[in-house]
């Protein structure tokens, strides 16, 4: 297991990028996150924002409904309607809405209502079955969708900075594959589907024996050569990890580490771009 010469190493930002978001790994969370902050716009952020304008003490009084309207979302197969209701605090009269599924209220129904002293336009029928939302809080379980995106972000954000690190100080060593395991589990890209190997290298370093494993779906990047070149870190040496795997398709040409698609680079940046831009539009949307 000859041991590379590692002169003092350049890595552009473009290495950065790819180490950092190229994997598929935190593509997948990204694209995951991204696709599930639309879920959460339609049905979860009216729950969230009416919980939080609703936080803190409240005033209560009494309200007249004036109408009814039935809207096009249903719950549990039932149609959500909408209750405008109109009531006086102070001498002054304020508009509000509220919601309801299933049997709709008489006009002119007086309802016990809560509001918020500070701005009595923020206002909800407190009886039993409305809400200020329209839908209640069972749809929060979408949630649970970009918390997933997020858990795979950080993992692959992880991943990323220890490739980030490895490219920086590791050192370069030629290790033979010791072993290949096919793990029954497949990825599909574009309509294709590939197989995801488990692959394993052992390295010596100092007397001592260290191995690391990596599971891939391309095998091939892997075993086109004899020895696979790895880079691991000298300070603690089981932190390792194969040069044809980090993504990006890296070489190395005079101490520099090359990017084989440097034009992929920015391209990892809009998934990120996007859920920021879709977030700040929610958050607008609401102000």
């Amino acid at each position: 297991m000859p041991h590379l010469e590692t002169p003092p190493r350049k890595v552009p930002f473009s290495a950065l990028i790819n180490a950092l978001l190229g994997g598929f790994m935190n593509q997948f969370g990204w694209a995951f996150f991204s696709f599930s902050l639309i879920f959460v716009w339609i049905f979860a952020l009216d729950v969230i924002v009416s919980d939080i304008q609703f936080s803190g003490p409240l005033l209560t009084g009494q309200a007249i409904i004036e109408t009814v309207q039935a809207t096009s979302s249903t719950e549990n197969k039932s149609r959500v309607y909408a209750y405008n209701f109109h009531f006086q605090h102070e001498g002054k009269a304020y508009q509000a809405r509220a919601f309801k599924t299933g049997q709709t209220e008489p006009l002119g129904t007086q309802v016990p209502i809560e509001f918020k002293a500070e701005n009595p336009n923020i206002a909800r029928i407190s009886q039993s079955g409305f809400r200020a939302s329209t839908f209640g809080h069972g749809v929060l379980f979408v949630l649970l969708f970009p918390i997933a995106g997020l858990l795979l972000i950080v993992q692959g954000l992880f991943m990323g900075l220890k490739i980030w690190k490895l490219l920086v100080q590791g050192q370069l060593l030629q290790v033979p594959l010791s072993e290949k395991q096919d793990t029954g589990t497949a990825v599909k890209i574009n309509g294709n589907t590939y197989p995801v190997y488990k692959l394993v290298f052992e390295y010596t370093v100092q007397g001592q024996k260290y191995q690391t494993v990596l599971k891939t779906h391309e095998v091939e990047r892997l075993l086109d050569e004899p020895e696979e070149t790895l880079l691991y870190l000298p300070e603690n040496p089981r932190v390792a990890f194969p040069v044809d795997a980090i993504p990006g398709h890296f070489s190395i040409n005079e101490g520099v580490f090359v990017c084989q698609n440097p034009a992929r680079s920015p391209l990892l940046l809009l998934l990120p771009l996007f859920s920021g831009l879709f977030i700040s539009l929610m958050v607008l949307s609401r102000i």
